[in-house]
């Protein structure tokens, strides 16, 4: 439910691909995304959204999900 959550909110930020995914590590991390990141981030987006034939709701979830997952993010929380 957080992964969602976390999800929803960076989809719905305005802005474009790389500010959603800045704003979603400023939420967890308390900084922006490198360049690598992004790029990575990125990579997992399209192939995901390629796989769920579309539904973005759930590849942002997915995206959520990996956030949370970092272990800088678990050193955090």
């Amino acid at each position: 439910e957080m992964a969602n959550h976390l999800g929803q909110r960076m989809r719905t930020f305005k802005g474009d691909f790389n500010q959603k995914i800045n704003y979603g590590f400023e939420l967890l991390l308390v900084r922006q995304a490198q360049k690598e990141e992004i790029a990575l981030i990125k990579n997992l987006y399209d192939k995901t959204l390629k796989s769920k034939a579309g539904k973005e709701h759930e590849v942002w979830t997915v995206l959520g999900n990996i956030l949370l997952n970092l272990d800088e993010t678990i050193n955090k929380i």
